[in-house]
């Protein structure tokens, strides 16, 4: 804890630049502020964890996170530049575009076609923050941890309960997001969608909440509640938004664990992830983004939006097509087939070695004959301009004869 000597109670106003050229103004921070502190302020905007965050001014070092801005000689109007660091920048800059083939090649599927839950639990983290759902659901459909935490002990639930994103929400509770959970601040998703004041998502949070609780207390009273029966969200998605990966391993998980509460999600109105009640054609049309190449972007419906026809932002309906990226690095080789391909490549090696030979053999000999060319017509040149020399000689020497002869 900074004390109040010194600028450590001054007010600044910072703007940190971050890895995809946006940059976030943060006003009216005390100096005594950490490093930490900062980058929790940073992860609330753009979503990337802090433990991927880094922090450097002016000469371009790290920035601990136990030290002050005052203590880092911050200024008011100052900039400061936020990176991540190397093993995450693939990850973060596709999962925050919400491009699925590049997110997957990103880390997540390791050397042996298996998912690697520490980088995809941070992929989920970060779509389920920008409101990416299929990106979000396919990730969950690979059997990525929902309660998995970062190093603040925040999940995903609040992520998307930092920004709103009710069908992100909806999503993870069907996939048995757990909402008591707290991060180390001791905040909840509900507690941070009423704090950046999301007012659909704190009321449906507290509604499922409520009815949760409420169920919880009649269970122990009365015993078992009567069975609601099953429901299948999945019947919402278009079908190819569940595409394989090439490469991947790991089984693929075509239906959430039915680990919620019904009665409290209907309640809630949590049953109906995508705008048209649940049903599968109307979750058929949705949107696409023009100007993103690749995988497109698909954005779920904020508090205030939902719910209507504009959940998803639906301009123009149009079928999106299946993921056709192919990823690299995903198929380990066989010893037979190393074996193989090495015996081809030393084979084309000598191959390529043996036309190069050959070409330069009748380089040689093209060059060989032409000298031999340029001779000849030299030579034959040099007799011509000798005969024709000794012809000229001849007829002087037959004039000059003949002048004496008359003269005498």
């Amino acid at each position: 804890m900074a004390t109040k000597r010194g600028r450590a109670w001054q007010m600044v106003d910072i703007t940190v630049k971050i890895f995809t050229g946006r940059t976030l103004s943060f006003q009216q921070l005390p100096l005594n502020t950490t490093i930490g502190e900062l980058k929790l302020k940073v992860e609330d905007s753009c979503g990337i964890p802090s433990q991927c965050q880094r922090i450097t001014y002016l000469d371009m070092c790290d920035l601990f996170d136990h030290r002050t801005l005052e203590q880092c000689d911050v200024v008011n109007k100052a900039r400061l530049d936020m990176q991540v660091w190397a093993p995450f920048i693939k990850l973060a800059t596709a999962a925050s575009s919400g491009l699925i083939a590049q997110t997957f090649q990103a880390g997540i599927i390791n050397n042996r076609g298996f998912i690697s839950q520490d980088e995809a639990s941070i992929a989920l983290y970060i779509a389920s923050h920008c409101g990416h759902i299929r990106l979000a659901l396919m990730l969950l459909s690979y059997g990525v941890e929902v309660n998995s935490t970062t190093k603040l002990d925040r999940s995903a639930l609040h992520a998307a309960g930092i920004k709103g994103q009710w069908s992100i929400l909806c999503l993870l509770i069907n996939w048995g997001a757990n909402i008591y959970s707290k991060d180390v601040t001791g905040n909840t998703a509900m507690d941070y969608a009423r704090a950046f004041g999301h007012r659909q998502s704190a009321r449906g949070l507290a509604l499922y909440e409520w009815h949760l609780n409420k169920e919880q207390r009649a269970t122990q009273k009365q015993g078992a509640p009567p069975g609601d029966g099953g429901r299948n969200i999945m019947d919402q998605f278009p079908s190819h938004w569940l595409t394989e990966i090439p490469g991947c391993n790991t089984p693929q998980i075509l239906c959430p664990p039915m680990t919620m509460n019904l009665v409290a999600a209907r309640a809630a109105n949590m049953l109906s992830i995508l705008p048209g009640g649940g049903s599968k054609a109307a979750a058929i049309s949705v949107p696409t983004t023009p100007e993103l190449r690749g995988d497109p972007v698909y954005k779920c419906g904020k508090d205030h939006q939902i719910p209507g026809s504009h959940a998803l932002g639906v301009k123009t309906k149009k079928t999106l097509p299946p993921i056709t990226s192919t990823p690299s690095r995903l198929v380990i080789p066989t010893y037979d087939d190393w074996l193989k391909a090495k015996t081809e490549a030393k084979i084309e090696r000598q191959r390529q070695i043996q036309e190069a030979k050959e070409r330069e053999q009748q380089e040689a000999l093209l060059k060989s004959e032409r000298r031999k060319s340029q001779a000849a017509e030299a030579f034959s040149a040099w007799i011509k301009q000798d005969r024709a020399s000794r012809h000229s000689l001849r007829q002087s020497t037959s004039r000059v004869t003949a002048v004496t002869i008359e003269t005498a």
